[in-house]
């Protein structure tokens, strides 16, 4: 009687045990889902602000570029392309801000400078 209830015990020890690591292994998965869906919302965010910061900088080239053919010419711009310069320009320093990588914000923020020192009839 005694064997039977020792091991009835054990059993439901024994099961206690494999279940606990089944939870916890199962909490283990959990979290590495949510760190994946994290990084993966991140990695996300960030080429997508990436691309928006590119396509406002090729916008404020273009921009600066026809500024920079007019200050060389020695002609004056067109107004329009001194609002279309300040609008390009919102965009892109709105947009940098979002880039979350230091290096890739640095690059960005110097292309920013460059090409508005272009637009003002700087070296190209």
């Amino acid at each position: 009687m005694l064997t039977l209830i020792l091991g009835v015990a054990l059993n439901q020890w024994a099961d206690a045990r494999k279940e606990a690591a089944a939870l916890k292994r199962e909490r283990q998965l959990r979290l590495l889902d949510r760190d994946q869906a994290r990084l993966d919302r991140r990695e996300s965010f960030e080429l997508t602000h990436l691309i928006e910061v590119h396509e406002a900088l090729t916008e404020l080239f273009t921009v600066a570029l026809a500024l920079h053919e007019a200050v060389e010419a020695g002609v004056q711009a067109a107004p329009e392309l001194n609002r279309r310069l300040a609008a390009a320009n919102r965009k892109v320093h709105s947009q940098k801000g979002l880039v979350l990588d230091e290096q890739a914000r640095h690059w960005t923020t110097s292309a920013h400078a460059y090409i508005n020192d272009m637009s003002r009839g700087g070296s190209i």
